[in-house]
Order: C-alpha cells, then sequence, then structure tokens
C-alpha cells in the first residue's frame, strides 16, 4: 500500500523541481509549471504516475482533460485539447517509436537512410540550439506529404 504522503512528497519533489517552492519568485526549477498548462489523462487513474501528476497539477491550477478511453483515438483527443504536458510511461513510447522505425523499414532502403540522416541532424540541431524544427528534413520525411511519400511521422 502507498500512502497519501508518499504520493504527496513525489507531487512535493515534482513541483520543487518545476520551481514551485519556498522561494517560488526565482523560478529556478530545471522545467516550469504554472496554472495555464494543460494535461492530457490518458493513463489509468489508479496509475501510481497519473496520481502524482494529477496530484502537482492540482496543486498549481492547471488544467487536465481526460482521453475517450480509446487509445486508437489518443491523437484526437490531443489536438482537440492541445495540451502542454504530456507525461508518458516508457511502455507507450517504446510502442510509438516500434511504429515509425516499423513505417520506416517498409519503406525500403532509400527512406530508411534518409530518415536515419534526417533524425540525426534533428537530434544534432536539438543539442546545438534547442530547435525542433529543420526546413529541409521537417518537408520532406518527417511530414505526412513528405516529398516521394517519405512521410514517416504525422
Amino acid at each position: 500500500m502507498i500512502p497519501h504522503s508518499a504520493i504527496l512528497a513525489d507531487s512535493s519533489a515534482c513541483l520543487l523541481l518545476a520551481g514551485h517552492g519556498q522561494d517560488s519568485s526565482a523560478k529556478s526549477g530545471i522545467f516550469h509549471l504554472s496554472s495555464d498548462d494543460v494535461h492530457i489523462s490518458y493513463l489509468p487513474l489508479a496509475h501510481i504516475f497519473e496520481r502524482v501528476v494529477f496530484t502537482a497539477l492540482m496543486a498549481i491550477g492547471a488544467s487536465i482533460g481526460y482521453y475517450q478511453g480509446d487509445t486508437m483515438k489518443l491523437m484526437s483527443d490531443i489536438m482537440a485539447l492541445k495540451p502542454t504536458i504530456f507525461c508518458s510511461v516508457p511502455r507507450l513510447l517504446n510502442k510509438v517509436y516500434d511504429k515509425v522505425m516499423a513505417g520506416v523499414k517498409e519503406k525500403g532502403f532509400i527512406a530508411k537512410t534518409l530518415f536515419n540522416i534526417a533524425y540525426e541532424s534533428k537530434l544534432e540541431n536539438l543539442h546545438e540550439n534547442g530547435d525542433l524544427t529543420h526546413w529541409l528534413w521537417d518537408a520532406i520525411v518527417f511530414s505526412s506529404e513528405g516529398a516521394n511519400g517519405l512521410g514517416t511521422i504525422d
């Protein structure tokens, strides 16, 4: 049994890392949460991670939207809610990764090579200046309307 005090302790630690602590005016957190944030809740409410996130977000007055209950409709729920926070678990991220990589592999050697070059370029760009976009690779590889049907991520 996990007591309520453990959930409160985890939520408090999360808020402290987000800059909400004894000196919240300093905003010294490693990430930021505010009442303007929107979270989409798709994990079971019995999941301990979801309880911690829920508790932390409720403490700061953030909004929480719930998905329809069908994981196949999760993307449409995300499009409708436009969350600023998407907390996830490794199992879901592994499923997304596997689906993307299967799609790349299915397209053949050239598409796979292009994807790998584009991915490495975007990753390098992210590390160098924190930018997630790339004018070329976003247009031809990472869009659903990519050139020659190479789009891999919708």
